[in-house]
């Protein structure tokens, strides 16, 4: 069974509201897309997945070639290591996602 953080877009009432579920196990982290399927995360070299996807804060996909710089994400991690689903956030869904992984940590959960 798949669990997750439903996230609602906190924007102005003109503005299209996002709902979308972020599986509770996904971490806080900083993204920088390098020449795929090398990226960064957080610093630390990381490979994306075959398939990997990339939703952006209107949970739209996007390809790692269309972007640039660091993004504040959310990510899984697939069997192998390697980066298999990312969530670009925006400052308030990160610090939700954040929130929830270190208390995790806190209670000795698997993070």
């Amino acid at each position: 069974m798949v669990s997750g953080l439903l996230v609602g877009g906190l924007s102005a009432p003109t503005s299209a509201q996002v709902n979308r579920i972020i599986p509770t196990e996904a971490l806080p982290g900083v993204f920088k897309p390098a020449i795929f399927p090398e990226a960064f995360m957080n610093g630390q070299p990381v490979r994306l997945g075959a398939g990997a996807r990339i939703y952006d804060e209107q949970n739209m996909i996007r390809m790692p070639a269309s972007l640039s710089g660091d993004y504040r994400v959310a990510f899984v991690r697939g069997n192998l290591g390697e980066i298999i689903q990312i969530w670009m956030l925006t400052e308030a869904e990160y610090q939700v996602v954040a929130e929830r992984a270190a208390a995790a940590r806190r209670s000795g959960g698997q993070r």
